[in-house]
């Protein structure tokens, strides 16, 4: 899939930088989420899905949609985690309850810091 991908050195390279340090266990830097932000249609979310192919470590992409509600988006990444390749995605089993955004994501850090998961693998 990252055939024909061109261009974005230097924003691959910063990512691959941050994911370094996360995966070399810096205290300051346990984890890291990324806000990128631009004009539409200039390629982010292919830079993403380019990234996390690369990396080889298990990630999950979720991309809102404009309009729909809260509460139907935070299902959707709900089940994106869960169809993900991320330890501890049984997690965000369908009948899981997250009510807000700061559930969700209070969620995702447990899933993360999941006894015997290894970091960045």
């Amino acid at each position: 899939m990252t055939g024909g991908f061109v261009g974005r050195t230097t924003e691959l390279g910063r990512l691959e930088r941050l994911l370094s340090r996360v995966q070399d266990g810096h205290r300051d830097l346990p984890g890291v989420a990324v806000l990128l932000r631009g004009r539409r249609r200039v390629g982010k979310s292919r830079l993403v899905e380019v990234f996390c192919e690369r990396s080889g470590v298990p990630s999950v992409f979720f991309q809102a949609s404009q309009g729909a509600s809260p509460a139907s988006q935070r299902a959707d990444f709900a089940a994106a985690i869960a169809e993900s390749r991320l330890p501890g995605r049984d997690l965000f089993a369908p009948e899981a309850v997250l009510s807000s955004w700061m559930a969700l994501f209070r969620q995702l850090a447990r899933v993360a810091r999941r006894p015997g998961q290894h970091r960045g693998h």
